[in-house]
């Protein structure tokens, strides 16, 4: 399976290796991934940048997570302008994750200006999000005010800028005591619009299996499905023409809707992660893992025939989900599968989808015909 370097239309940067918080249930090390705190440096910038626009589609994504980036906006700002003057006649998308605890009146019509989507991370009401995301030190005392201060922040800059359909993203981590309906209910009703909603998965803090919580979240979600559908054309569902959506629910309806037989995560095909030092792996995720995956550098340059080698390998791993449920409507991330998996063993996560995906199928059925004979055909 041959790599082509010019195919890439996404890219995870992970700009920052630190985080300016404590969550609780933090899987990455705080950004940090175990390593030493790290900002990539001028001279990775722009042989990123260069790596990015010789070797990308015309129109490619750049996705910067890992560590808090806005908490380094001198940085950031640094890597976008440069990306600007250089970028010629490609269309580049840029989307950022953040904390939101760092935004200012300068950050946010930064953001505004260039056209830079902005995904927040929010649990829900003040009690449930502060109740695992904690702030260095203690300061803030309160991460949700913090959130809904640079919040208002980014709304009053789209409010100056005349932008009346500006998407809202947020992104919804549940621990054994949040309800899905309720979290995401409160973020709609502070004016969020796209949120994305999950159980949090890093296997020391939960595994999401005390008392009832498994049950009580797919309870929540065919409540909260049922009312989003429940007056929603399936035209508007797919163009997105819509006020408030679960991404969950969209994301499932349409893997389903336009299924493929050939469904996997994009990560080394068509997309890869630049680290803070320069480094390529298939997705940030990966960073928790051994060097085994590391894929080249910024200095080297990218091993396509390893990479090649590597995606073979991890598809290879996936061969219990060919007789999974949801085999053509899941994007199959390679990660559930790397490690000491055994089919009898099933990863919380593979259930979780396998069982989301049928609530929201069902209730979906039941409200557009053409899904429903979809649905029973597969």
């Amino acid at each position: 399976m041959n790599i082509d370097t010019n195919n890439f239309d996404e890219f995870r940067i992970c700009l920052v290796q630190d985080c300016n918080l404590r969550c609780k249930y933090c899987s990455t090390g705080f950004g940090r991934w175990g390593k030493e705190p790290l900002v990539m440096n001028k001279e990775i910038i722009k042989k990123s940048i260069s790596f990015m626009l010789k070797n990308s589609t015309t129109s490619f994504m750049i996705s910067f997570s890992g560590g808090e980036t806005l908490a380094f906006f001198s940085d950031f700002k640094y890597f976008v302008d440069t990306l600007t003057t250089q970028k010629g006649n490609k269309k580049v998308l840029i989307g950022v994750a953040t904390n939101g605890t760092t935004l200012s009146k300068e950050i946010t019509d930064y953001l505004i200006n260039n056209k830079i989507k902005l995904t927040f991370s929010i649990d829900g009401n003040k009690k449930t999000n502060d109740r695992n995301r904690l702030a260095l030190n203690n300061q803030p005392k309160s991460v949700y005010d913090s959130v809904i201060k640079g919040f208002h922040l980014l709304n009053k800059s789209v409010g100056n800028e005349g932008l009346e359909n500006y998407i809202y993203n947020a992104e919804c981590s549940l621990d054994e005591e949040a309800n899905l309906y309720d979290s995401v209910q409160h973020l709609f009703n502070i004016g969020f619009t796209n949120v994305l909603a999950r159980p949090v998965q890093n296997s020391s803090f939960t595994k999401y299996k005390q008392g009832n919580s498994f049950n009580n979240y797919l309870d929540s979600l065919g409540e909260i499905t049922k009312e989003i559908l429940g007056n929603l054309d399936l035209a508007d569902l797919i163009s997105g023409n819509y006020n408030y959506m679960l991404v969950n629910i969209r994301a499932t309806i349409l893997q389903f809707y336009n299924r493929e037989n050939d469904l996997h995560c994009n990560a080394i095909k068509n997309s890869i992660c630049i680290n803070a030092d320069g480094t390529f792996v298939p997705c940030y995720l990966f960073n928790t893992f051994s060097t085994d995956y590391l894929l080249g550098d910024i200095y080297s340059g990218f091993k396509s025939n390893k990479a090649s080698d590597l995606l073979l390998s991890l598809r290879s791993n996936l061969t219990p989900c060919k007789t999974c449920s949801c085999e053509k409507t899941c994007h199959k991330c390679y990660l559930t599968f790397v490690g000491n998996y055994k089919p009898e063993n099933t990863p919380d996560e593979c259930k979780l989808t396998r069982e989301s995906q049928k609530i929201i199928m069902d209730i979906a059925s039941k409200r557009f015909p053409i899904i429903k004979d979809k649905y029973e055909k597969l």
